[in-house]
């Protein structure tokens, strides 16, 4: 599996029009291994919890988690993101974004 290091790379791969998550987990392999489970209670969730990167939803969403994130099933991992990327993602919001402003 590719690991994407731009944000750039993310955003071509956005560009294809497919459903995509972001899933924060150690890799496909320990994903496979157990479904998601909800903290607070303990409960073993119907499928993984994830994050839309962007609508339409794509994937197979079994149901929805307490956190109200779509739980997936039949999961095709695409790529890794790179701390590089993460970093690179977190300076252009804060850039961009008026992050945290309170509406009161």
């Amino acid at each position: 599996m590719d690991t994407l290091t731009r944000l750039d790379e993310l955003v071509e791969l956005l560009d294809l029009d497919l459903p995509q998550y972001l899933r924060y987990s150690p890799g496909p392999e320990a994903d496979a291994a157990h479904p998601s489970t909800d903290h607070e209670s303990g409960l073993t969730m119907p499928g993984h919890s994830a994050t839309p990167l962007a609508p339409p939803l794509t994937g197979e969403v079994a149901d929805t988690g307490p956190d109200n994130e779509p739980l997936l099933v039949a999961i095709q991992p695409i790529a890794w993101l790179s701390p590089d990327l993460v970093v690179e993602a977190h300076r252009h919001y804060q850039q961009r974004m008026d992050a945290g402003r309170s509406l009161h």
